[in-house]
């Protein structure tokens, strides 16, 4: 009996397997002390992503008694309304030690978004293979086309926009985040620390912000809403150089994170949508 890849399990957690598969993922659970592992660790990796505090602080830094660790958390993880945003940037301005609890938290959630890649067992691609046969050819997928977005150490910057369709509707604004920007010297005043790329087709719509982190990468939170409402867990795909980088499916209010990324050239695919788009990152 072959070992269970990461996406059947994490298919499992999310309980996306109909009655006959999560059997068959259950019975190789009972007799696989490997496979229930790491299920174990999937399982831990979500629980502490909810819950992710660096209790102590540097020893040089002394603790802060006014803050609210569920409120930087969620702040870290950019979940706050925009007023409650403001005032935590504003803390966050005179306060190092509430600074290096955020920044702990989002190097947490960085380490806990990355998987290795696993090659699938043959049987699931024997599988996959034969009901590719079967199937009648998949819906051409509506491309949004591309946008690009130069990735330097002082910031990003919206360069252009290749192949957009006439029907999507495209805006793109930039903004400087305080929370990245408070320890450092900003060489170049157009440089931002945050690009808010969205596009709209028919119902849909795809909003992506490009946040840069530290060196030359960059934290990508992709926001779905459909009618103007969240699209709810719904998996969404982050492919690059033909292989899947990481796939996750988006919160109860439609967001997703892809965190550290390079400079290289992505496809953001949205498969219950039908719908891709393309996202440049262009090394200075």
């Amino acid at each position: 009996m072959e070992c269970l890849d990461t996406e059947m399990l994490c298919r499992y957690i999310d309980d996306e397997l109909d009655a006959a598969a999560r059997e068959a993922v259950e019975a190789v659970l009972s007799t696989c002390r490997h496979c229930a592992e790491r299920l174990q660790s999937l399982r831990e990796h979500d629980t502490i992503l909810q819950n992710a505090l660096i209790s102590a602080a540097p020893e040089s830094v002394s603790r802060c008694d006014s803050s609210d660790p569920q409120q930087l958390s969620a702040y870290a993880s950019q979940q706050l309304p925009a007023e409650e945003m403001t005032l935590v940037e504003q803390h966050l301005r005179t306060c190092e030690a509430c600074l290096q609890d955020v920044l702990s938290m989002r190097r947490m959630m960085r380490v806990l978004h990355r998987a290795p890649l696993l090659t699938p067992p043959p049987s699931l691609v024997a599988q996959a293979r034969a009901g590719f046969a079967t199937r009648p050819g998949p819906a051409v997928v509506e491309q949004l086309g591309t946008l690009v977005v130069q990735v330097a150490r002082n910031g990003l910057k919206f360069l252009e926009s290749l192949g957009l369709p006439d029907e999507v509707r495209f805006a793109v604004g930039a903004q400087l985040a305080p929370a990245g920007a408070f320890r450092s010297t900003r060489e170049d005043p157009d440089a931002a620390t945050l690009i808010d790329l969205r596009q709209t087709v028919d119902e849909l719509d795809l909003h992506m912000q490009v946040l840069h982190e530290d060196g030359d990468t960059v934290l990508l939170h992709i926001e779905l809403q459909k009618q103007a409402q969240p699209i709810a867990k719904t998996r969404v795909a982050l492919v690059s150089g033909g292989r899947t980088r990481s796939s996750s499916r988006t919160s109860d209010a439609g967001e997703v994170d892809f965190p550290r990324l390079p400079p290289g050239d992505y496809t953001v695919r949205v498969p219950q949508e039908n719908v891709e788009t393309q996202l440049i990152l262009r090394p200075l």
